[in-house]
């Protein structure tokens, strides 16, 4: 279940990221662009690199 979980958030990501590069594109404003870069890199940092790091 784990891993259907994780294609979800990917794919759910990647729609989000893909929707803000072609409205971008159309200039139709960057606002969903720098939205889901932000929430992307919030994300990473949460999961990804605080969750790993080294405990003192």
């Amino acid at each position: 279940m784990k891993g259907f979980s994780a294609f979800l958030v990917f794919l759910a990501k990647t729609i989000l990221l893909g929707l803000g590069v072609v409205m971008a594109a159309n200039g139709k404003g960057t606002w969903l662009l720098l939205v889901s870069i932000a929430l992307f890199s919030v994300l990473f940092i949460m999961l990804g690199c605080l969750g790993n790091a080294p405990k003192d």
